[in-house]
């Protein structure tokens, strides 16, 4: 019964080790240090002293098996832990995400203007107009943190742009501001190039009163480059 518990368990030890020597580079080089050992084990055994061939040989093996412990280890405990990098588990999706344009010309400091409601029913949803938003891209993705005066609050932001210029973004807050979380969609202003970079579109999501609600959404950049 042990032997058959045992067994499994091996098995899966020496597969984890083995699959995380194909995809990272540091453990595969780790494990061939380990290899290049064998000639200088092999030299050892031609010793006359049999006591440098034993001890040679001991710490060679030794070495290879905690490098393949270590190895299945990391790899497991790093398997039970929240993936905080997550990346889309199919292919394509991760393919097409990244095919989309540069969104770099977004980089900067940004005003923010929230409203409530929409159109010409559209409220300002903060009195204070001086809340500002960094925007930090990599590729087509976009990274926003944004600080709001009128409470002394930040939130952030993250999304990507598409080939048209359209902003898609998703939004939350520290759990001490209620848990701010939604949507946020942005399409690029051209008429407003005379004078920077306009971004304007919708919001939809749950407010720091708690509600779920929507409205007009700005970001403004007075000049090209603030």
């Amino acid at each position: 019964m042990a032997t058959s518990y045992i067994q499994p368990e091996r098995e899966k030890t020496f597969r984890v080790a083995i699959s995380a020597l194909k995809t990272n580079p540091a453990y595969l080089t780790v494990f061939c240090l380990g290899l290049m050992g064998g000639p200088v084990v092999g030299a050892a055994l031609l010793n006359p002293d049999k006591n440098v061939a034993i001890v040679a040989t001991v710490a060679w093996t030794l070495f290879l098996l905690v490098s393949i412990l270590v190895v299945a280890f990391v790899e497991t405990r790093r398997n039970q832990l929240p993936d905080s990098s997550f990346e889309p588990p199919d292919e394509m999706a991760r393919t097409t995400f990244l095919e989309s344009r540069e969104a770099s010309m977004l980089s900067g400091r940004w005003h923010v203007h929230w409203f409530s409601g929409t159109g010409n029913d559209r409220k300002p949803y903060d009195l204070d107009p001086n809340e500002t938003a960094i925007i930090s891209t990599s590729g087509p993705s976009l990274f926003i943190h944004s600080y709001d005066a009128s409470t002394s609050s930040e939130y952030w932001l993250f999304g990507r742009i598409s080939e048209k210029s359209d902003v898609s973004l998703i939004y939350w807050s520290k759990r001490e501001t209620n848990m701010l979380s939604g949507v946020v969609f942005l399409a690029v202003d051209e008429s407003f190039e005379s004078k920077g970079n306009k971004m304007s579109g919708w919001w939809h999501g749950r407010t720091r009163d708690g509600n779920v609600t929507f409205g007009d959404v700005e970001f403004i950049r007075y000049g090209h480059n603030e």
